[in-house]
């Protein structure tokens, strides 16, 4: 029960009334129901703005999905390696070197079938159902390993997109039932 000031016949004397919602449409020029219609009205557009931002996150995670990391790791020695493609992959390709020893790599220059690789990129094209051969300056084996570098989405990326979508999706959840309670 709500008292509110109602005017009759020139005296004040409170009015003893519940407010249904259904009845709202009655009463246009309360302000306690006006102001209800524009409580209602910005849950609803919060809601969806919420499940909004929930599709959004979802779309988010749609590259990391579809574009996942590529790479090939290929053992080296003084011989060289010989690089079977599966697949094209477009330039640039990163190389990664590792050692199983305790061997520093810091002047190790590679070359892809003889040409000679710079800033530890490949610039060029490797196609599908080719093998190429990389061979390096040393006579030492280590690890190489190439990838695709517009293919690969970090996993921390992945894992800030499903958080955000799922407190996304609880806050509207939450919302939601607030309104409903209502």
């Amino acid at each position: 029960m709500k008292e509110h000031q109602g005017q009759i016949e020139g005296e004040f004397q409170p009015i003893k009334q519940k407010y249904f919602l259904h009845e709202k449409e009655q009463m246009k020029k309360d302000p306690f129901v006006e102001s209800l219609q524009e409580y209602f009205q910005i849950f609803r557009r919060r809601i969806i703005l919420h499940i909004l931002l929930s599709f959004f996150f979802l779309a988010l995670m749609i590259p990391s999905i579809l574009l996942q990391a590529d790479f090939i790791e290929i053992e080296v020695s003084d011989r060289g390696g010989i690089i079977k493609m599966e697949e094209t992959w477009d330039p640039p390709i990163s190389i990664q070197m590792f050692s199983k020893s305790d061997i520093l790599l810091l002047d190790v220059q590679l070359y892809l079938d003889g040409k000679e690789i710079e800033e530890f990129t490949i610039y060029e094209c490797l196609y599908i159902n080719t093998q190429y051969n990389l061979t390096s300056n040393t006579n030492y084996s280590f690890t190489v390993r190439l990838m695709a570098q517009f293919d690969f989405v970090p996993t921390s990326y992945l894992i800030i997109i499903v958080v955000m979508l799922v407190i996304s999706l609880l806050y509207s959840i939450l919302t939601y039932a607030r309104y409903n309670k209502l």
